[in-house]
């Protein structure tokens, strides 16, 4: 993330500020970078500025730590590799949950922002990696604490603009691969002979993909990669 010591906990925030800024709230974290897991969970023990729900490494880990915990008010601060959506279902649960749960996006890529395209609102910050060592992460904090707007980091503003132009779901190389394989009317474990990968990494490609291009099945997907010629040779 930086290069800090790991009970630098001036890194993520101002404690004093974030003290008053979480106040009342529980918190989860989630990274698939182990470090980044143990790190926060490290720092809110050292500092216990607001009690610790858990510091998940997968999605499912996060998902299993909210789904006992209705009763509280999540913060969420989500890290956009735990899933290939980015984090939206970890936010739709935590909000399902209790409708005062709020989701704090920690942007490692840009380009994975377009997860997000059929459910942003389910995000009330998105903070760029690149700024949470200076302050970022509390200016999200406070931006949430005096707005009910959403609040973009200023260090996004203009890759989100440009994938605003750009209009089309940017997907890999292997995204399209995948896809046209759907279109082909493939299963996920037909596909996963093909290119030969797990059955289970095929299964999260395909639910990324879907996501990117704004479709709910693969009979959509299926058609949206015949009208942009994706169709396997």
């Amino acid at each position: 993330m930086t290069d800090f010591k790991p009970d630098d906990s001036g890194v993520w925030w101002s404690n004093q500020a974030a003290a008053a800024l979480v106040g009342g709230y529980h918190l989860l974290f989630a990274s698939a970078n182990p470090y980044e897991a143990y790190l926060f969970a490290l720092m809110c023990k050292n500092d216990g500025i607001a009690p610790l729900l858990g510091s998940a490494t997968t999605e499912q880990e996060a998902i299993d730590l909210i789904t006992p915990s209705s009763p509280h008010k999540l913060l969420c601060l989500l890290v956009d590799n735990i899933a290939p959506d980015c984090g939206v279902a970890i936010a739709a649960l935590a909000q399902q949950l209790n409708a005062k749960s709020r989701a704090v996006l920690i942007v490692t890529n840009i380009e994975k922002l377009h997860a997000l395209a059929p459910n942003p609102q389910l995000f009330h910050a998105l903070c760029s990696i690149t700024s949470v060592g200076r302050g970022g992460l509390t200016r999200c904090l406070q931006a949430l604490a005096s707005s009910a707007d959403p609040y973009i980091d200023p260090a996004l503003q203009q890759g989100l603009q440009e994938l605003k132009q750009s209009g089309a779901p940017i997907l890999t190389a292997r995204e399209r691969e995948i896809l046209g394989f759907v279109a082909a009317g493939f299963t996920n474990k037909q596909i996963a002979h093909q290119v030969f990968i797990a059955e289970t990494t095929v299964r999260d490609y395909v639910s990324t993909i879907l996501i990117k291009i704004g479709v709910a099945n693969r009979a959509a997907a299926a058609a949206w990669a015949i009208r942009h010629g994706l169709l396997p040779d």
